[in-house]
């Protein structure tokens, strides 16, 4: 009887002993996480994980990839949670939704010297797109009947960009970028002020969530949910 009465204390006051320890992975997406001058994770998106974790003593490690990285991970460990993720329909099925942590808009942007004009999403299919790999993007384009042999191509990141705009611009006719990102990577790199958005694509405006893997603990995505509920 003391026995037991011990273990029912344990698990409520320290209820980060329920669950091994979780591995939470993202990729540098300023400013929803990125890193300030010391090196340390910030941004909105951060600090809204960091508190709740915190708060529901969740014990925890944070590990920065390349987004693909980040997302092949999520989709293969149990223990793995990813964020900010969008929510799109692609997905749906691949993840347990945590929270909402904040929206984005998204758009098509080209070069400054070209003359391409779209209307639709439907519209770009006839030009050659460039697309963050297993990003939001990627996965939608896709879903709307894009392919990487006809008119994508997938770069693994963020950075690569650049490297198109400097040594390859003529591959190059489309991308599909956050807005948010692409404002706050511009005050850094002048080479983005040769991109300028043509089209926002409202369908995929992103709702960027806290996920977790499809097979994790139920007992370890309700207390997620609960530290992400009290946390607001």
């Amino acid at each position: 009887m003391i026995k037991k009465l011990f273990t029912l204390f344990m698990l409520v006051v320290f209820p980060s002993l329920c669950w091994a320890k979780l591995n939470i992975v993202t990729e540098v997406l300023p400013n929803y996480q990125y890193y300030n001058d010391d090196n340390q994770l910030i941004g909105i998106s951060t600090e809204r994980v960091i508190k709740a974790l915190t708060q529901g003593n969740i014990e925890y490690s944070l590990l920065v990839y390349p987004w693909s990285v980040a997302y092949s991970a999520a989709l293969r460990d149990p223990q793995t949670c990813i964020f900010s993720l969008a929510r799109i329909a692609p997905r749906e099925d691949k993840f347990q939704w945590i929270a909402k942590l904040h929206h984005a808009n998204v758009s098509f942007y080209s070069l400054k010297t070209s003359h391409i004009s779209i209307g639709s999403v439907e519209d770009a299919k006839q030009y050659k797109i460039a697309v963050l790999r297993d990003n939001f993007s990627h996965h939608y384009l896709k879903s709307k009947g894009f392919t990487e042999d006809k008119n994508l191509i997938v770069i693994d990141h963020f950075e690569k960009i650049y490297d198109l705009l400097e040594t390859r611009r003529e591959l190059l006719e489309l991308l599909v970028l956050n807005d948010e990102q692409f404002n706050y990577s511009l005050k850094h790199n002048k080479t983005l002020s040769k991109l300028k958005p043509i089209f926002q694509i409202d369908s995929i405006g992103q709702e960027l969530y806290f996920a977790c893997h499809n097979d994790m603990a139920n007992d370890t995505i309700e207390a997620l949910k609960q530290a992400f509920k009290r946390s607001e």
